[in-house]
């Protein structure tokens, strides 16, 4: 694994300062432009126009930029604040398709320049115009096994660095529809930028489907979660519905991310209208909903996707005229989230619970599947380990005389997509944890760090937990060894998390720190005091509380529990003889009958009247059969509600059958 320069601190609020898309985004709501592809199909190029690469829009960019040009300049002039470049299919996993995969950087710097050159021509010192540079979800999902992760950040990467040094004002991922690819885009850019030496804004556009929830199941708030541990400055929606489907999604961003928020939706839902796609949604009803989301839920770019043309913005333009964005919440609690969902990490009704049971050094069940490469149990004793109620799963798969690389692959390609849970990766070998880290949509946590091997580990794991966006365990451990006492331990953890706040740029919020305080029951005499330990002195301490000797009470019997009390003398314990034989009842008298809820009710002047029984529903004896009961008290046998279960139908016919035969009986 090479060794990559630590970031700088992601600092939110001195970037929006620094760079002038963002100023400007926090200064008024700005608009950017429409669909790139409604425009081109309204021009009915041939395919000699495409270069004999027929549907391939991002080559026009060298055959007819006249095309492109005056797309762009379309757009500024109906009021657009920034255009995106056409580049959205610019990456070489997508242009070989065409066979054009070697001409990536290349296409992506053309058509940035193309873009940077209208934009300037329409620039004002009042009015500045930007330029976006569009990367798309590419035609394989990575989560699902499509394409692997290396080869597609390569991808990213190239495209990037194209865009970039032709000129764009920030990157723009869109239409994302699989989480791991935000991440490995993510991750391309800030390397691109490292290695260029220049800020460039990342604007992240998820794509929520009718569903709720993003092509391979991702939800909102685990979208959420693992885009607020990514460098990224904009967090928004874009494509697959209209406005109004996204109106709940966007309330949620409005009240979590501390990010700035971008929502380009398309003109409502396609409609097939003589062969060809129809959106129905008109330019002053998008406008309607943009104003909405720009005024209510703090939205500062504001767009049209799929079937919006410079009419829509000219509409846009308009209805943003005057708009200030609401400023944005400074604090977003720590989450984790897996493929699908988030889970805080400050549970409201009780401790984080971990799963164990995938783990070769605890579970003796887990290292025999293991070894049997039984990855299907894998799965399954997982999912028990999740239908328990852990909130996180944690993962080992080291064992002696195997591949650790290869199972924890295995393993996790696997889980990632079957557990709904977040993953907790337990390794302590580099190579292992930048695999397990590759495969994981969502944001995991690691187990764990510590500087037991010195701060050149240390550097390399919280790199790795930087780039990818894991949160880390951290453990209370130095070259000297695992810290027992108080003061040691504050000393460690503060060490820990100067290191990788100020050298690596984490949160704090990423740190769970473990003082590793061992149970009583673990039978070790040195650590029995461990978890007595407290930073801010020795707990049986009477002056630590003064005033309150309650709380120095159970301590104290932790370690010297008091004797039991002397056995009461007047104490007897009743005699062992033989079991009473029960009355025998007679069923004609009130109190001795069956039922006591069926007894006859007190009469109103009765002289303890709130003592009357309530009405109940009456329940037959269980000698009598029921219909026949329900006949003899005059009422109709209520009816069974819904279908009987499929495998009782063959008893449940035999039970419809029989109040008939008794009743033929009866005479």
């Amino acid at each position: 694994m090479g060794t990559i320069a630590p970031l700088p601190l992601f600092d939110l609020h001195g970037r929006r300062r620094r760079l002038p898309l963002l100023r400007a985004m926090t200064e008024r709501v700005l608009v950017c432009d429409g669909a790139m592809g409604t425009m081109i199909q309204g021009y009915e190029l041939t395919a000699e126009d495409f270069g004999g690469k027929e549907g391939c829009n991002e080559l026009l960019v060298a055959t007819r930029p006249d095309v492109i040009r005056q797309i762009h300049a379309a757009y500024f002039e109906a009021g657009a604040d920034c255009v995106e470049t056409d580049t959205f299919g610019g990456a070489r996993v997508v242009l070989a398709e065409y066979e054009l995969g070697d001409r990536a950087y290349e296409l992506n710097r053309l058509a940035a320049a193309l873009a940077r050159e209208v934009a300037d021509r329409y620039s004002t010192p009042e009015r500045p115009r930007f330029v976006l540079g569009s990367v798309g979800p590419t035609t394989r999902l990575v989560s699902l096994g499509h394409i692997s992760f290396d080869e597609l950040l390569l991808g990213f990467e190239e495209q990037i660095a194209g865009l970039i040094d032709g000129g764009v004002d920030g990157v723009l991922i869109e239409t994302a529809q699989d989480i791991l690819q935000v991440k490995c885009a993510a991750l391309a850019a800030a390397r691109v930028c490292a290695r260029l030496g220049r800020e460039v804004p990342v604007l992240v556009q998820i794509t929520l489907e009718t569903t709720g929830a993003m092509l391979v199941g991702t939800e909102i708030a685990a979208a959420v979660a693992t885009l607020e541990s990514l460098p990224v400055d904009v967090i928004g929606l874009n494509c697959a519905t209209g406005p109004d489907l996204m109106v709940e999604h966007l309330r949620f961003l409005g009240q979590t991310t501390t990010r700035l928020i971008s929502v380009q939706p398309n003109a409502g839902l396609p409609q097939n209208v003589d062969g060809r796609a129809h959106y129905h949604l008109t330019p002053r009803e998008l406008a309607t909903y943009q104003r909405r989301f720009a005024g209510e839920f703090g939205a500062s770019l504001v767009g049209g996707c799929c079937g919006t043309t410079p009419e829509h913005t000219a509409a846009l333009a308009d209805a943003m005229r005057g708009l200030t964005p609401a400023p944005r919440p400074d604090h977003y609690p720590a989450h984790l989230a897996s493929l699908y969902s988030a889970c805080p990490l400050d549970q409201d009704n009780g401790p984080l619970l971990v799963g164990e049971r995938t783990n070769a050094n605890g579970s003796a069940k887990f290292r025999e599947l293991l070894l049997k490469e039984d990855w299907d149990g894998v799965v399954e004793l997982a999912k028990e380990q999740v239908a328990e109620g852990a909130h996180v799963l944690d993962v080992c798969v080291a064992y002696v005389g195997r591949d650790e690389a290869r199972d924890m692959s295995e393993v996790l390609r696997r889980l990632a997509t079957a557990i709904p849970i977040p993953i907790m990766i337990d390794t302590t070998q580099l190579d292992v944890l930048e695999v397990a880290l590759k495969l994981l949509g969502g944001r995991p946590i690691i187990n764990s760090i510590n500087l037991e091997d010195g701060e050149e580990k240390f550097d390399k794991i919280a790199a790795l937990a930087r780039d990818y966006g894991a949160a880390l365990v951290a453990l209370t451990i130095d070259e000297e060894g695992m810290a027992k006492d108080a003061a040691r331990k504050l000393a460690v953890a503060a060490r820990i998390r100067e290191l990788a706040v100020c050298r690596h740029g984490l949160a704090e919020a990423d740190l769970v720190f473990d003082p590793l305080t061992f149970t009583i029951a673990q039978g070790e005499e040195d650590s029995r005091r461990l978890g007595l330990e407290d930073p801010r002195g020795d707990p049986l301490d009477p002056s630590r509380h003064a005033g309150r000797p309650h709380l120095a009470r159970p301590l104290q019997h932790l370690l010297r529990p008091a004797p039991l009390p002397p056995p009461d003398p007047k104490l007897r314990l009743p005699r062992r003889g033989p079991r009473p034989r029960p009355q025998r009842r007679d069923p004609q008298r009130e109190e001795d009958h069956p039922h006591p809820q069926a007894r006859r009710r007190r009469p109103a002047d009765h002289p303890r009247p709130h003592l009357r029984p309530p009405p109940r529903r009456l329940r037959p004896p269980l000698r009598l059969h029921r219909a026949l009961y329900w006949r003899q008290a005059g009422r109709a046998r209520p009816r069974r509600r819904g279908p009987d279960p499929p495998a009782r139908a063959d008893q449940a016919a035999d039970r419809r059958r029989q109040p008939r035969r008794r009743r033929a009986a009866l005479g």
